[in-house]
């Protein structure tokens, strides 16, 4: 339905024309249009319809996929477990040629690294058989039974050719994410 058609819809549902005769246009009008919440908007579709349409929904779901934002499933705000500290940087491979010529694209930009490193302190954890880690596109989780970190990472990055090391010695975790760059065969 167009936007012109709903205005004419909306004019004749609060000034109705009455098909009296002629003779009647002096008398007072008393009539008052009645409208209810169904009649605002367009028609209602029954199920048959909806059916018919390209998705298909489930009348018991609340939300469907798409409304649900991505990354919601990582959200605790009732969860006693402390965030740990951790450091962000980025990693670029630089040789020679770069730093003393500077014949390459590289520059200190973001746009020129490689690798997000990501450095998590997590004391009292004694081995990595504790340490749940998981890796989407744009979200890193790590959780422990005494820590909890959520990150929502600043570009997406390519979960299969990443890594992650843990230091025994120093408690630490270090995590080496492979950015996931539209434009790398351009670039470099």
């Amino acid at each position: 339905m167009d936007f012109g058609a709903s205005l004419l819809k909306l004019r004749d549902l609060l000034n109705p024309q009455e098909t009296d005769s002629s003779d009647d246009e002096f008398k007072p009008k008393t009539q008052v249009a009645k409208m209810g919440p169904g009649d605002i908007g367009g028609r209602a579709v029954s199920g048959k319809e909806k059916t018919e349409g390209v998705g298909v929904e489930d009348d018991d779901v609340i939300w469907s996929a798409r409304e649900v934002p991505q990354g919601s499933e990582f959200d605790d705000t009732i969860d006693p477990r402390k965030e740990p500290e951790y450091e962000m940087f980025f990693r670029q491979k630089v040789t020679t040629e770069d730093i003393y010529l500077q014949m390459g694209n590289k520059n200190p930009a973001t746009f020129s690294c490689e690798d997000l490193v990501i450095k998590i302190k997590l004391p009292g954890v004694t081995t990595q058989n504790e340490i749940h880690l998981d890796v989407k596109e744009k979200r890193l989780d790590c959780r422990t039974s005494t820590y909890r970190l959520g990150l929502f990472l600043p570009h997406p990055v390519k979960p299969d050719s990443s890594k992650a090391e843990w230091d025994q010695n120093s408690h630490n975790l270090t995590i080496i994410l492979r950015l996931d760059r539209e434009l790398d065969e351009l670039n470099f």
